[in-house]
């Protein structure tokens, strides 16, 4: 399970991010720890400067290039169609089937206009586009904006009209949460 919170998600980048983070969280350790060595890596070269930025040699794991000083600038939309393939990625090179949960999702058209005027539309096609290609992961977007959602789903001009089915979830039972907890306290000891 992969899930995503657009409500804290800044801009493009920042999106583009939480999309690999999250995706190789849920990855063995090695493949995590290659993630965080090129997150370091970013890190370092952002704090010591360009005079430093020359690439140190990389290596190639599923398609992503592990600099230990990658490049200071990075092209946010490059960034962002890699990231949106990757839960595909992930699940097919894994053999499983990945649930990727996006909350907040009315945020989407927000994210994409801090890149650019009328970038809304653009990075919902950008999704859209992905994840109609994505036949190892299955999708649930959820909100606290009801009517912004019915908007999305449900107008034919937007890029994820009639993506999926709307559902209404009714109020969790005090006594279910208590139930639900209790039981994920004990699997967790």
């Amino acid at each position: 399970v992969v899930k995503l919170d657009l409500r804290f998600i800044a801009d493009i980048d920042q999106l583009a991010e939480a999309f690999v983070e999250r995706a190789f969280a849920n990855r063995p350790a090695l493949h995590r720890a290659f993630h965080q060595a090129k997150s370091t890596g970013r890190e370092l070269v952002e704090a010591i400067g360009p005079t430093y930025g020359a690439k140190a040699g990389g290596v190639d794991i599923e398609g992503l290039e592990l600099n230990l000083l990658p490049q200071i600038r990075r092209d946010p939309v490059r960034y962002l169609d890699y990231a949106v393939t990757l839960p595909e990625r992930i699940a097919n090179a894994d053999g499983k089937q990945l649930a990727l949960f996006i909350d907040e999702f009315q945020e989407v058209d927000r994210i994409g206009e801090t890149h650019n005027a009328g970038w809304g539309m653009t990075l919902k096609g950008k999704m859209r586009s992905a994840f109609e290609k994505s036949p190892h992961v299955s999708f649930l977007f959820a909100g606290s904006l009801e009517h912004m959602l019915k908007v999305l789903f449900g107008r034919d001009e937007e890029p994820f009209a009639h993506f999926g089915s709307f559902f209404t979830l009714r109020p969790i039972l005090a006594e279910e949460w208590e139930a639900g907890l209790r039981a994920r306290f004990e699997r967790d000891d």
